[in-house]
């Protein structure tokens, strides 16, 4: 059998290293989407506790899908994003986007993810 050279072990193992913080340092989050009040509100919550900053926007969609209402609010360090979007009507459904931006090794990442609900 060959053995491995000194060098082709420790790459692998810094290969991994680098996937392992980078598959891992997304901060701590909640992002979620709900419908409240007989389905007349959308809140969309975007938690990130070590982040730099995040945003939800929320759209709420009506049964007949010609009305739409978004909204968005920004939170900054350490702190969550909150938003609702009440209606004169009751809305079929709600989607939410969540931004989180965060830093990890000196590099400011950026992460995206959605939420939806429907009516309860």
């Amino acid at each position: 059998m060959k053995k491995k050279g000194l060098f082709g072990g420790t790459a692998f193992v810094l290969a991994f290293m680098m996937f392992s913080v980078t598959a891992f340092a997304v901060p701590s989050n909640r992002c979620v989407t709900t419908m409240e009040g007989g389905n007349r509100a959308a809140m969309g919550i975007t938690e990130c506790h070590s982040a730099t900053a995040c945003s939800v926007t929320v759209t709420g969609n009506y049964s007949d899908g010609g009305s739409t209402t978004s909204q968005t609010a920004h939170g900054i360090v350490v702190t969550g994003a909150r938003v609702t979007v009440p209606a004169p009507r009751e809305f079929s459904s709600a989607n939410s986007r969540h931004k989180i931006e965060y830093y990890s090794a000196g590099i400011l990442n950026v992460y995206n993810t959605a939420s939806g609900a429907g009516r309860n």
